[in-house]
């Protein structure tokens, strides 16, 4: 069963402020422009389809169910008698400067990080305060932090088998109030590692923690590492402090009928620490077509120059429905929610600024996860978005793709520390306004046929060729770069993937012949194919690879004379040797370069080394007098492309 979705949601930081310089790819349009890392969402409404067409997945509901989670409460109603309380001071001018150095236009902070005083660090089991319960025994922790908006904390934590935490905010004190409950099981802390807690808004978390028994204290752990001091409080409507004053509420878009309910749903606001900041950006959840009946694996899409590292991914928080509840309106919709636990970095790619995470908690019930198209993205497609200026609620703005560009990533305007980002559609504003914070976003474009809007890109940087909110460009990561990288969890195959055929030592090796082609596969990191070819004259070997693959080859014989190895002399990542043989017989070794798997053709040439070889031409000039060869149980044509 193909699923349904359709969304959009923008959020976006960077941890510099970053200048681009664009090359158009066009063969008479050239030219250079400035632009900064920007973070929106995007979603297309063409009013004609583009013509390169590729695999498609359509989107779909997650299906909403009544809410049957019991409601979760402390074991003891007053914690604060007995929590043991940490609090910071106040914090200094050098953390207030290290906050406020901040870009009106690209990455944007929204929260430091604070060092514990010296007599909160270490081992903290013994100085919590532990009373027994019929179930275990219980002890409170209360983080605090003065004037944050919002405080989370990270820590080293071991749990045993049995216990639980919950993670507590006072809302209007004394009132306390459970914003999230852990199994330990399932979020796999049996074992020691780093943990972000959620987020509280306030000044204060606090964490209920539950032991099964006594004797489970042996297996417990928990050392405070560092505390995320927020400046802007989380689960409230912001207060709008965009630069620009003609953004559009997405909610105005959606009732105008410029944007699609589920083209704003499957976009999600990403909460991350990095490098002791805190900051946000945007995500798209992605629909996957084989996932199993009833399954919903939060594959999410963002930006790399967001979230890079597995640490990054670690302390992600999503927040679903970041949005005014009404056109015009200041609270927020009642969908409104958070997934806290972090995500695993699945995959990145850095030349297109594009990277792939699952959250570890699920999306919520409702939720639409989006349809996806692998395609070349032409110019002239009007393109519908919504995003999150931070802090701001989603906003929506549109615009015409204009072509395809490299696009150079610097530090500052005088071109330091700059990186390329390769082959980035261009959007030319028309509506609205790309401000700061809406980097990650999803780009996306309607297929004529199904008239669904498919996501094809991820919003990377924005032009400052023109005054901040007056048109301007963004620049999207195209998808379909991506997608061999990614394939493998997006599981669009409907067939299972062939299996390896080749042998993995020389001993097992695969036999071929001279002026062959055989098929091959690199299932994973570590698989190797060997194939073993006989000369029995003098002549020129030449061994190489095709596809889309990054192959590394290497060719020995059997007394040492021959030791050759290449990665990138052929056509794009795939190796060549081309060396003079004498007879005998070689090994052949293909491995995948820098972890890159998939499938490939081995392809083997071979010409004879005599006097005769000029006025000797054993194949045809052409396709139709092609040499047939066998490759594996496929046959192919092989032919001498001679003048």
């Amino acid at each position: 069963m193909v699923k349904s979705r359709t969304k959009c949601l923008i959020n976006h930081q960077v941890h510099t402020n970053r200048i681009v310089d664009i090359v158009k790819h066009t063969q008479y349009n050239t030219f250079n422009t400035v632009v900064v890392f920007a973070l929106v969402l995007c979603f297309f409404v063409s009013s004609g389809g583009t013509s390169a067409e590729g695999l498609r997945v359509s989107g779909a509901f997650k299906p909403s169910l009544p809410d049957v989670a019991p409601q979760v409460n402390l074991a003891f109603t007053r914690p604060y008698i007995f929590e043991y309380k940490v609090y910071l001071p106040r914090t200094t001018s050098v953390e207030r400067d290290k906050f406020h150095s901040i870009s009106t236009i690209g990455p944007q902070k929204i929260g430091i990080h604070r060092d514990l005083p010296e007599r909160y660090r270490g081992e903290l089991k013994h100085s919590l305060t532990w009373r027994k319960r019929d179930d275990g025994i219980v002890a409170h922790l209360l983080v605090h932090s003065p004037d944050a908006e919002s405080v989370r904390f990270l820590a080293d934590l071991s749990l045993p088998v049995g216990a639980s935490l919950n993670f507590y905010e006072i809302t209007t004190s004394p009132h306390i109030s459970v914003i999230h409950s852990y199994d330990v099981h399932a979020q796999g802390l049996e074992e020691s590692s780093k943990f972000w807690s959620p987020i509280a808004s306030g000044e204060s978390i606090g964490v209920e923690i539950l032991l099964p028994d006594e004797a489970s204290k042996e297996h417990f752990e928990l050392k405070l590492l560092k505390i995320a001091h927020g400046y802007e409080r989380s689960f409230t409507a912001a207060t709008n402090v965009q630069e620009c004053t003609n953004h559009i509420d997405v909610q105005c878009a959606i009732d105008d009928g410029d944007i699609s309910e589920e083209s704003v749903s499957t976009s999600m606001r990403l909460r991350y620490e990095s490098e002791g900041v805190t900051y946000a950006c945007s995500g798209t959840i992605l629909n996957v077509p084989n996932d199993g009946e009833d399954v919903w694996i939060p594959y999410i899409m963002t930006a790399e120059h967001c979230i890079s590292t597995s640490a990054e991914a670690d302390s992600v928080v999503a927040y679903w429905n970041y949005q005014y509840e009404q056109c015009g309106g200041t609270s927020l919709s009642s969908d409104y929610t958070s997934t806290p636990g972090g995500a695993d970095l699945l995959a990145t790619y850095p030349e297109g600024d594009q990277t792939l995470i699952r959250l570890r908690n699920d999306a919520p019930a409702g939720t639409f996860f989006s349809g996806w198209w692998v395609s070349d993205v032409e110019s002239g497609e009007t393109g519908i978005c919504s995003g999150h200026p931070t802090p701001g609620i989603k906003k929506f703005f549109s615009g015409t793709t204009t072509g395809n560009f490299d696009v150079n990533v610097c530090a500052d305007e005088d071109g330091n520390d700059c990186e390329l980002l390769v082959d980035l559609i261009e959007l030319e504003l028309e509506n609205g306004a790309i401000e700061g914070g809406a980097s990650g976003s999803a780009l996306r474009i309607n297929h004529p046929e199904d008239n669904e809007d498919y996501f094809v890109g991820v919003l990377s940087a924005k032009s400052t060729d023109h005054p901040p909110c007056e048109g301007g460009v963004g620049y999207f990561g195209e998808f379909r770069h991506f997608y061999p990288d990614v394939a493998q969890w997006l599981g669009a195959e409907t067939e299972p993937e062939p299996d390896d055929v080749h042998g993995d030592t020389e001993d097992t090796a695969t036999v071929v012949e001279l002026q062959s082609g055989t098929e091959g596969l690199i299932n994973d990191e570590n698989d190797i194919d060997y194939f073993e070819v006989t000369v029995e004259q003098v002549g020129t070997l030449v061994i190489y690879t095709t596809g889309s693959i990054d192959t590394t080859g290497t060719v020995t014989n059997e007394d040492g004379s021959v030791d050759l190895t290449d990665e990138d002399s052929g056509n794009d990542l795939n190796f060549l040797i081309n060396f003079a043989a004498d007879p005998g017989t070689y090994s052949i070794k293909v491995e995948g370069n820098q972890s890159s798997t998939g499938s490939y053709i081995l392809v083997v040439e071979f010409e004879v080394h005599n006097e005769q070889n000029d006025d000797l031409d054993d194949h045809g000039d052409t396709e139709d007098t092609a040499t047939p060869i066998e490759r594996d149980s496929t046959k192919v044509r092989y032919y001498d492309d001679e003048e």
